[in-house]
């Protein structure tokens, strides 16, 4: 009995394989290794397996869920691609030299933002998409990491909030909150404000605008 049309799950969805190919293939080079075959015709057979099976996952690729399209806010947030350098402030206290950086990953559907890249207080947030919502979780200095939800968004202006789904218990200091800027002179503003003991702490705001401007 032929063996039917097989599939595993791999990294990039279903997908789907004909046994009857690796069987053919594997005989024509056990032909070969029985007969003497040159190393040239065996590196021929071998390479001739290894793109069938290439060929037969980018054929099936084409059956596979489509991908949902990113919100606008999200989009948003990807246009900020790029350096950003100015200052950060923590309350009514000094300011001091600071940068961001973001980065568009994982095709399109999240942004890695790295506040204080290459210092002792360099801070990773990741935005996505959550339910068509954008969220970001923010991998934080202090050993946590609270999920945000946007909460409103006018047009130069985001903000968010600690989603309920976070992982944060109430008395646990993190960050709660965070407010995304853009003026019109192509700067961008972030107000961050933790919240220690339950209550808001004076917020840390960094201003800055994209290197070299």
């Amino acid at each position: 009995m032929e063996k039917p049309v097989q599939e595993y799950k791999g990294k990039e969805g279903i997908v789907r394989y004909d046994p009857k190919v690796y069987i053919h293939a594997a005989e024509y080079v056990k032909r070969l290794l029985n007969k003497g075959g040159t190393m040239r015709q065996l590196g021929i057979a071998v390479a001739f397996v290894v793109g069938v099976g290439a060929a037969s996952a980018l054929a099936d690729s084409e059956h596979m869920a489509p991908v949902a399209a990113p919100s606008a806010d999200l989009e948003r947030v990807k246009q900020l691609a790029g350096r950003w350098e100015g200052t950060s402030q923590e309350g009514q206290g000094e300011a001091t030299p600071a940068s961001i950086e973001y980065k568009v990953t994982s095709g399109g559907s999240a942004v890695v933002e790295t506040l204080f890249p290459g210092t002792p207080h360099e801070m990773v947030s990741v935005y996505h998409d959550v339910g068509g919502k954008l969220s970001l979780t923010h991998y934080c200095m202090l050993g946590n990491q609270p999920e945000l939800s946007l909460v409103s968004a006018d047009g130069g202006s985001m903000s968010f909030s600690l989603s309920p789904s976070s992982p944060i218990q109430a008395s646990e200091p993190h960050m709660g909150a965070l407010t995304l800027t853009q003026d019109g002179a192509g700067g961008l503003t972030q107000v961050w404000t933790a919240t220690i003991n339950g209550q808001p702490a004076p917020a840390t705001t960094i201003r800055v605008k994209r290197a070299g401007s």
